[in-house]
């Protein structure tokens, strides 16, 4: 875990402290990795920064939307991050709880989870009318596109 800091702010701290925390409060019920990261003085006091710095939270090698949310006064507050090696990047001017959220942990029984037809609900619905639809509008465009060939209904003039 890395925290980069404005030269300015960097004059007025002495130390880092990350702990990596059990989701709890807000982040409770959620898939996420906490972390509660604090930048301190040299009377081991909070420092609050002037400028923007950058977190730099590792994730896990996972291919799902990632989603990273500060606690904010006992409330979620989702920030705009990027991905980097790995890494969730997010600027900010404040330290306190960070999570990376993987989703929500899984608290149903197989049978809430499958849909009338047996297989396992996976939050997509069924496309079966756009295929259609989309049938359709094909149909009638390789119609207008192919014109059938129209010198048969007219007779040949020749001089």
């Amino acid at each position: 875990m890395t925290v980069k800091v404005h030269p300015d702010d960097a004059k007025n701290i002495v130390r880092l402290d990350v702990q990596k925390v059990q989701p709890a409060g807000p982040f409770a019920g959620y898939d996420a990795d906490v972390y509660e990261i604090k930048l301190l003085n040299r009377n081991n006091q909070t420092v609050n920064l002037e400028h923007l710095a950058q977190i730099w939270l590792p994730t896990r090698s996972v291919h799902q939307r990632l989603q990273l949310a500060r606690n904010e006064n006992g409330q979620l507050m989702s920030l705009m991050f990027n991905l980097n090696n790995g890494r969730a990047v997010v600027a900010t001017q404040k330290m306190g709880t960070y999570g990376i959220i993987y989703g929500a942990q899984a608290a149903t029984t197989a049978e809430e989870t499958t849909k009338g037809n047996g297989l396992p609900g996976t939050g997509e619905s069924s496309a079966r009318i756009w295929m259609i639809l989309g049938l359709v509008i094909v149909a009638f465009g390789s119609k207008i596109l192919i014109k059938p060939n129209r010198s048969e209904e007219y007779e040949n003039i020749e001089e």
